[in-house]
């Protein structure tokens, strides 16, 4: 497995030596797999890393390593540590399937989000029923608005 970085940072004090990166690679319990020191933009090989499975395609699905990566100098020590949560897969596709480490991913459904300006026009529309939504993919959906109050799935900036 490979995982590919590059790190910007902001308000280091440019009269110090340009920084170190140090990046390393935790394992679910937290311990060493491997290192790269580098000026901030590299990669680290792993020789037989744990993949990422989605749920019900390996007994231990969504296993996560820790990227950890600290910012140092010699005149100041370590000066910033970041830690993100990554997964090791590959993703592949052709004209009849999806791959996920090479194995084929089983898709069920599709994306119903329930905030559509359809929802009115296909209650006035169409009378409600239960279709079997498995064996028909065109039939209308009934929609409504949906609010999420928490952006702590969202690892950036909201606004």
């Amino acid at each position: 497995g490979v995982i590919e970085y590059n790190v910007s940072y902001n308000g280091y004090d440019q009269s110090y030596s340009s920084p170190l990166c140090f990046v390393d690679l935790l394992d679910r319990e937290g311990k060493f797999v491997a290192r790269d020191i580098t000026t901030l933009a590299g990669r680290i090989e792993i020789d037989s890393p744990r993949l990422w499975w989605p749920y019900l395609m390996d007994s231990e699905p969504g296993y996560l390593y820790t990227l950890q990566v600290r910012l140092a100098s010699p005149q100041l020590g370590t000066k910033d540590v970041y830690r993100l949560p990554v997964g090791i897969r590959t993703v592949k596709w052709n004209n009849t399937s999806l791959l996920i480490n090479g194995r084929p991913l089983y898709l069920r459904g599709f994306g119903k989000h329930e905030d559509s300006d359809l929802y009115a026009t296909i209650l006035r529309q169409a009378p409600f029923s239960r279709p079997n939504r498995d064996s028909n993919p065109d039939f209308p959906v009934i929609r409504r608005p949906v609010q999420h109050e928490s952006d702590a799935l969202g690892d950036g900036p909201t606004g």
